[in-house]
């Protein structure tokens, strides 16, 4: 058991997070994408078909902001990126994409693999796993 065991306990009690429409991207985000990130259309299409449109954190589906399918529905994809004091983000900082619920969770933890590690451990202690 690993880290998706402890997303899964993370996300108990917590509402269903939002879908959104695959499309559901305005004409502004991936020129927003570039300026934040430095990530083109086909950066993104890279990690998109490496990770099979999927968090890379809790693998639920993410809604593709770009190709519009009809009834098709997913969470919407942030980019995760090394947090670099002192200079923009660059594409080489970019690790991936996740939902918000994931990339939030990384945030409040600040990227630290031992309050992760150490999170796991306790659940295990506990037997608190699912």
């Amino acid at each position: 058991m690993g880290l998706d065991v402890l997303i899964d306990n993370m996300e108990t009690g917590m509402k269903e997070l939002e879908q959104v429409p695959w499309g559901w991207a305005g004409k502004q985000w991936l020129p927003q994408q570039f300026i934040n990130y430095r990530v083109t259309q086909p950066v993104f299409e890279r990690m998109w078909a490496e990770q099979n449109g999927r968090c890379a954190g809790c693998q639920r589906e993410l809604a593709h902001p770009l190709k519009k399918e009809l009834g098709r529905f997913g969470l919407k994809p942030e980019t995760d990126h090394l947090h670099v004091e002192g200079r923009h983000c660059e594409v080489q900082d970019v690790r991936g994409l996740l939902c918000r619920h994931c990339n939030q969770f990384l945030s409040k933890i600040r990227d630290n693999m031992d309050v992760l590690e150490g999170l796991l451990a306790h659940l295990h202690k506990h037997g608190d796993l699912k």
